[in-house]
């Protein structure tokens, strides 16, 4: 049971990592105020932290969406 918890905990880090940065750069290029944007991404990380698997789920869903 630990090392099946290790896995998922290393998946979702470097998924949050990746789509993370994703979505800054496409937040920067689509929304004319970044700062705004920004402070969201900040909420989004610290929450990820908290619940990185409700919030891993929420991210993945919406790459899927973007790349179909």
């Amino acid at each position: 049971d630990s090392q099946s918890n290790s896995d998922i905990v290393t998946t979702s880090s470097t998924m949050s990592s990746g789509s993370a940065m994703m979505l800054d750069q496409i937040s920067s290029d689509e929304c004319p105020t970044p700062i705004t944007k920004r402070k969201d991404d900040d909420c989004d990380l610290q929450d990820l932290t908290s619940s990185s698997k409700k919030q891993c789920t929420k991210i993945i869903k919406e790459e899927k969406i973007k790349n179909d």
